[in-house]
């Protein structure tokens, strides 16, 4: 899992879902992640010195959804302005539930599992989500926008965003609509300081290169990182096994086996060692003598991992569909067949009716008959008689 902020974080773990908790699962704290995930990044710093009112409000309000009991809000130690403005709201607005935690500037502090161990000691576990320890955490951008949605009705719609870097000339924090092309933030901190710059969507370990300054800003973008365009591209060399990475990964993986793993495209034995595990941080590649792109190899592994699920995912479907459709075939020609016998069945029994009521007449026929012919029998047989009066 990605830190909170990230455009990955954002786009597949939105904040309903963190917060539409299971009642068997109770929320024993609430985190609000106030440390900037990377350096150059002051966004949030920012919005905690502006907007701690709202922050808090938020709070408050996901408290009260997760009926969670206490809230921790972690910021990094190098935030002292931050700090005070917090807790002297807190203290202002009487919220007792809600503290404020120092942690130490240490990348990567701003990883929502690192984050959470620093403050509760709890580890989430490999393949879980947080509130499989009775945490939840979101970050004070959020919790501001849950703030403004409840109270004022408002969408999201804008956003904090730092624009920073060697290659711009006056680097400074924007509160942002949501669509505002990335050139009118450059213009806004002064221009870039040198022709071609490199952009780069979020941070210098786990930032995305951008080809265009036209490129709007959306609900996933905390920093506009701009530097100069690097003189030469190191040559990458082939892993000489030094263990560099793994000392170095925050999440206690084997960088180096995942990586041999990734490019080989062993994606099934890539996941054994726990790949989506790794919060693509960079430290990894940071470290690398070979100057390997490992979280490049990560990343495909990943994005192919899902590909192939959602592939079997939709054969799976097309395929209980396909037997729907046939067994529903095949229950029509059944029922249609049960009907067809069925007619026929009436058929014969009409005809047995038909021929069992004929031979009833049949039968009354000839009585009838037998007893005409008795009678006229009767009749031919009787004596002729005399009247005494008659005349001779």
């Amino acid at each position: 899992m990605l830190p909170e902020s990230s455009a990955w974080a954002a786009r597949y773990f939105p904040s309903a879902i963190k917060l539409n908790v299971h009642d068997h699962i109770p929320v024993e704290s609430l985190i609000i992640n106030g440390a900037e995930c990377e350096p150059y990044i002051t966004c949030d710093d920012r919005l905690m010195q502006e907007q701690p009112e709202e922050i808090i409000g938020g709070i408050q309000i996901m408290m009260h959804i997760i009926n969670a009991p206490q809230c921790l809000i972690g910021v990094e130690d190098n935030k002292p302005q931050a700090i005070a403005t917090l807790q002297a709201t807190l203290t202002a607005m009487d919220e007792t539930r809600v503290q404020v935690i120092t942690v130490p500037t240490l990348y990567p502090t701003g990883s929502e599992k690192q984050l959470i161990q620093i403050l509760t000691g709890k580890e989430v576990p490999s393949g879980g989500r947080p509130a499989n320890v009775g945490v939840v955490c979101h970050n004070t951008a959020t919790a501001r926008a849950i703030y403004r949605a409840i109270h004022h009705g408002e969408p999201l719609i804008d956003r904090y965003v730092t624009v920073t870097g060697e290659g711009i000339t006056q680097p400074a924090n924007f509160d942002v609509p949501l669509g505002t092309p990335i050139q009118h933030l450059v213009e806004q901190a002064g221009g870039y300081a040198q022709p071609d710059p490199q952009l780069l969507d979020g941070r210098p370990m786990m930032g995305v290169k951008l080809p265009s300054d036209q490129i709007p800003i959306v609900k996933a973008t905390n920093c506009i990182l701009i530097t100069r365009p690097a003189d030469t591209t190191p040559t990458v060399m082939p892993c000489i096994r030094c263990g560099r990475c793994a000392q170095s990964c925050p999440a206690s993986l084997l960088p180096q086996q995942l990586y041999w793993h990734a490019r080989a495209r062993e994606f099934e034995k890539a996941e054994n060692y726990h790949l989506f595990d790794c919060i693509e941080c960079g430290c990894c590649a940071y470290v690398c003598p070979s100057h390997i792109p490992l979280v490049d190899y990560y990343r495909f592994a990943k994005a192919e991992i899902r590909t192939q699920r959602d592939a079997k995912n939709k054969a799976e479907r097309a395929r209980e569909r396909h037997d729907f459709h046939q067994e529903r075939l095949e229950r029509a020609k059944r029922e249609k067949a049960e009907k067809l016998a069925k007619h026929k069945q009436q058929a014969q029994a009409g005809d047995a009716d038909d021929s069992k009521q004929a031979a009833i007449r049949a039968a009354l026929e000839r009585a009838k008959a037998k007893k005409a012919q008795a009678a006229a029998s009767a009749n031919a047989a009787a004596p002729i008689t005399h009247s005494e009066n008659a005349p001779e």
